[in-house]
């Protein structure tokens, strides 16, 4: 391995590992966290959760080093405002859960302990991690890629991008759930974890919504204004 394509490798892991601590990111995992005790599931929901959001990375990642592909504002803007919609909407559900069940009990367990299988508990970690791929912050990691000189050194940042991001959210969601796992043992503080996560999710929900649909507003008054400019109604001789 070149000193350029290590530079790219060790940039790559280290942004990798900064995304996975992303407030959004944390806040949607906790969410789902909560609704299983033990960790193993934490670790299955996370390596899901950075499966999704890998391949979304590595589907924008490829083009832009390839092609030179580059997302639409308005593109971005869209995602921004789905993943607003998926945060606002996971919110909603914890805090349904939460209020339903003020013991905040954990989701039904068998004679072991073990959590009932859920038949959509191995498709919403990897479709929130998809949406999660789309936002903003993925895309101002992919304009890493731009710097660099040959393809080989941009695969180098994508691996490891993605293998740090994993890593990183894997471990944090095991920890997680070990502390859960002891909060819910005391049924009010467990409900106050699981309704703190399901109005945060709600509150960063809305932020971004919010954010998103000002950003398309001011873009639109913008072109709005040049287009009535008096510059832009000179029609050329």
């Amino acid at each position: 391995m070149t000193d350029e394509r290590a530079i790219s490798f060790g940039l790559g892991l280290l942004i990798g590992l900064r995304h996975a601590f992303d407030v959004d990111h944390l806040v949607a995992m906790t969410t789902l966290v909560t609704e299983r005790r033990r960790w193993t599931q934490a670790m299955r929901i996370a390596l899901l959760w950075g499966l999704g959001h890998s391949l979304t990375f590595l589907a924008l990642g490829v083009p832009i080093l390839l092609l030179g592909f580059r997302l639409d504002d308005g593109v971005e803007r869209a995602t921004e405002l789905l993943v607003a919609a998926m945060l606002i909407g996971l919110g909603l559900h914890a805090l349904q859960r939460a209020l339903r069940t003020p013991s905040s009990e954990a989701a039904p367990t068998d004679r072991t302990g073990e959590p009932t299988p859920h038949g959509r508990f191995t498709l919403r970690p990897m479709l929130i991690g998809l949406v999660h791929g789309l936002a903003g912050s993925s895309a101002a990691a992919l304009l890493v890629l731009s710097t660099s000189s040959d393809n080989a050194s941009g695969i180098a940042y994508l691996v490891a991008f993605a293998v740090g991001m994993v890593a990183a959210m894997t471990a944090v969601m095991a920890v997680l759930a070990l502390a859960i796992n002891l909060f819910a043992r005391r049924p009010k503080l467990m409900f106050s974890i699981v309704l703190a996560a399901a109005l945060l999710n709600i509150a960063i929900g809305g932020i971004l919504l919010v954010d998103a649909v000002a950003d398309n507003t001011t873009e639109t008054a913008s072109r709005v204004s040049a287009a009535n400019s008096p510059i832009a109604l000179v029609e050329p001789q």
